[in-house]
């Protein structure tokens, strides 16, 4: 799988006025290679997460996985599809506190009708992978921020994706 963007930009109106997000952004990324966005806050990098993940089309500028170009996207099947190749790890996490681990890593497959022994079952496989087996039965406000991260991970490889983003300071995952 290959990634690349090729003069992407991407500006947020407010009435009058205009927010210079990204500005002519162009790179690829490679299966197998590990990569790290970096800089200050406000530099646009949530905004190029956001792209990459496929939640926001850019302004200008094109946007392409294996040779397929994002923007043409049309039909919700091929979009479904390729949301399916990309997991996301959000800098907020998101979890339901009243929720325990298992069950908030399980709950994108709920929604996808499975049922309740096959979504635990996956939770698990997804939660041991990151290491946090032994924090199944936990609520999250208990984790550490590391161990949050590492969960919404769990969350996200719980579909196997080709592609995982993280938006946050860290990236704690390394998957054999």
């Amino acid at each position: 799988m290959t990634i690349s963007l090729n003069g992407v930009s991407k500006v947020y109106k407010a009435g009058e006025s205009k927010v210079q997000a990204l500005d002519d952004v162009t790179f690829s990324i490679k299966r197998g290679e590990f990569v790290a966005i970096t800089g200050s806050s406000g530099s646009g990098k949530s905004t190029l997460m956001n792209i990459l993940a496929c939640f926001e089309q850019p302004t200008s500028g094109s946007y392409t996985i294996d040779g397929q170009k994002i923007e043409v996207l049309g039909n919700k099947n091929s979009a479904a599809k390729l949301k399916r190749k990309i997991g996301f790890v959000s800098q907020n996490f998101y979890f339901l506190p009243r929720m325990s681990v298992l069950q908030n890593v399980s709950l994108p497959l709920l929604f996808e009708g499975n049922d309740k022994l096959e979504r635990y079952e996956r939770a698990a496989w997804a939660l041991k992978t990151v290491g946090l087996a032994h924090c199944m039965k936990h609520r999250p406000s208990i984790l550490t921020e590391a161990q949050r991260q590492q969960a919404a991970i769990a969350r996200t490889i719980i579909h196997d994706p080709d592609i995982i983003l993280v938006d946050g300071q860290q990236a704690i995952f390394s998957r054999n």
